[in-house]
């Protein structure tokens, strides 16, 4: 099987602008002018080292009894500013195909893992012939849209370039969680001016309702799973006021442990409330 064909442009060998008029919330500006000035503090690396290890649990877990020639990854910020999950998916995914709404987020990312192929495009209107991708992997894609309906047309177009009998996993905040809920009830002026959020965070869908449109869509519904549920502010004040307690690599790995095991909240059936994202992994007929 061919890997997807993608065109270079000059800027770097392996990055294709795919330009469209399509009037995208935020701007691929915006996010080039966030990664620009990004200077993560070493409690941010912190809490995004956790992050990043339950994110890569969750593809673990999906991706362990299967074999994949194409991926395809939506959203390279967090690949841009660390290893992100692509460590988990290299494992035993061929060919990764990464795409983001910005220039540099991609560059950067591109900079970072060398054997990842990019292209610069809106997840709402994929450059991308039919049926192309073994499996999708969209975290924290669809939640920087400024209405539901650009989260449903994103779904849709997802569901055109993943082949009959692929798998997707789908990830979004979770707005039943009431840390989320309050959060989605603020400005985003005010998320910023507080320092809740360090950019623009868009709509979200309850599970239940997401699960039903990915059914219209023709999606096959197989695990639904809650997770995250420790609150990421309360974490951030610890390290900020106890920052010796993480001075050392030793320290850092058993707080990211303590951390992990809340996770075993997800079995209960209170998770829907506690955990502050949830993840959706489906199968196209």
């Amino acid at each position: 099987m061919k890997q997807p064909m993608l065109k270079s442009n000059s800027s770097h060998p392996k990055i294709t602008t795919k330009n469209s008029h399509i009037d995208e919330t935020p701007s691929s500006a915006y996010w080039d002018e966030i990664i620009d000035h990004w200077q993560p503090e070493d409690r941010h690396l912190l809490w995004r080292t956790f992050a990043n290890t339950l994110h890569r649990n969750l593809v673990k877990k999906t991706l362990k009894s299967s074999c994949f020639d194409h991926c395809l990854k939506t959203d390279l910020f967090e690949e841009s500013v660390s290893e992100g999950v692509l460590p988990a998916i290299n494992e035993v995914i061929k060919h990764v195909v990464g795409i983001d709404l910005s220039h540099n987020v991609l560059n950067g990312a591109l900079s970072n893992h060398t054997d990842l192929s990019g292209i610069q495009t809106d997840v709402r209107a994929l450059p991308f012939k039919d049926h192309q991708f073994d499996i999708i992997i969209s975290f924290s894609t669809l939640d920087h849209f400024s209405s539901t309906s650009m989260i449903e047309q994103s779904l849709a177009e997802l569901y055109r370039v993943l082949k009959p009998g692929g798998n997707m996993m789908v990830t979004l905040d979770n707005p039943i969680n009431p840390i989320i809920a309050l959060r989605s009830a603020l400005s985003s002026k005010m998320l910023h001016r507080f320092g809740i959020v360090p950019y623009y965070v868009g709509k979200t869908i309850a599970a239940r309702k997401l699960k039903k449109t990915m059914k219209l869509l023709g999606f096959q519904i197989v695990k639904t799973k809650y997770f995250m549920h420790i609150p990421r502010f309360p974490v951030i004040k610890t390290t900020r006021v106890l920052p010796f307690l993480f001075n050392k690599k030793s320290k850092q790995s058993l707080f990211i442990k303590f951390l992990t095991a809340f996770e075993v909240l997800s079995i209960l059936p209170t998770s829907c409330f506690t955990g502050q994202f949830y993840v959706i992994t489906v199968k196209k007929h």
